[in-house]
C-alpha cells in the first residue's frame, strides 16, 4: 500500500471494528477513492486495496453500516457488498435488494434508495443480514401518495427503539419491535434531507 495524502479524491472514510478468530477486537479504516476501496490495516496511514472485483459507480454515494462482525456498503441502485476485515470485498450473500442507504436498527439491517421503488423500506431478519426471505424480513411503503419526488433520501441513526426516515420534503417515524408491530407516523410535511450526508 501506499501513504495516500490526496484526500480530495476521498469519497468516503469510515472506521469498521470487528472481532477476529480469536475474539479480540481489530479496527480497520475504510476509504473509498474514485471506484477503489481501501483499507488501512495498521492504523498507520497505509492503504492497501480490498475492491475485489466489484467497483462502485464512478459518482454513486456510498453508506456504510456494521452488523454481524461485518461491514456493510451500500451504494447507487447496487447490490450491497461487504467486508469482514480480510481478503477483498464482496457481495452481500442471500439475494438482498438493491439500494443506496442502509441502516442497522434493532439488530435487523435496512435498505432503501432504489430507483424503481424509492419510497421502499426494506428489512432483513434480525441480526441476519444476508436473510431477506422469510420469517422476520419484510418491507415497508413510507407514504407513497405524498408527492414527494425522490423518495427516501436519508435513515436518522436508531434513536431510544425508534427509526426516523426522511424524504426530500418530509420525515417519518418508524415504530415498533417486530414486523407485526412496525408502524409509520408522519413528523414533519415540507422540511426533509437532500441525502444521507445531511444526517450523522
Amino acid at each position: 500500500g501506499v501513504v495516500d495524502f490526496n484526500y480530495k479524491e476521498i469519497r468516503y472514510l469510515t472506521q469498521f471494528v470487528y472481532r477476529n478468530a480469536s475474539n479480540e477486537k481489530v479496527s480497520r479504516i475504510i476509504k473509498v477513492s474514485g471506484r477503489d476501496v481501501n483499507a488501512d490495516t495498521d492504523l498507520d496511514g497505509v492503504f492497501s486495496p480490498i475492491t475485489g472485483a466489484t467497483l462502485f459507480g464512478p459518482d454513486a454515494r456510498v453508506t456504510t453500516e456494521t452488523l454481524s462482525n461485518r461491514l456493510i456498503l451500500c451504494s447507487q441502485d447496487a447490490i450491497p457488498l461487504t467486508y469482514t476485515g480480510t481478503g477483498t470485498i464482496a457481495t452481500l450473500a442471500g439475494s438482498p435488494p438493491n439500494g443506496s442507504l442502509c441502516r442497522k436498527h434493532m439488530g435487523r439491517l435496512r435498505i432503501a434508495g432504489v430507483d424503481a421503488t424509492p419510497d421502499l423500506d426494506s428489512y432483513s431478519n434480525a441480526f441476519q443480514p444476508t436473510v431477506w426471505t422469510g420469517f422476520g424480513t419484510g418491507t415497508l411503503e413510507i407514504d407513497t401518495d405524498d408527492n414527494d419526488p425522490e423518495g427516501i433520501t436519508a435513515y436518522f441513526p436508531s434513536f431510544f427503539g425508534e427509526l426516523y426516515v426522511a424524504k426530500k420534503n418530509s420525515i417519518y417515524q418508524i415504530v415498533g419491535t417486530t414486523p407485526g408491530t412496525f408502524q409509520i407516523i408522519p413528523v414533519i410535511q415540507g422540511i426533509g434531507c437532500l441525502n444521507q450526508n445531511t444526517v450523522a
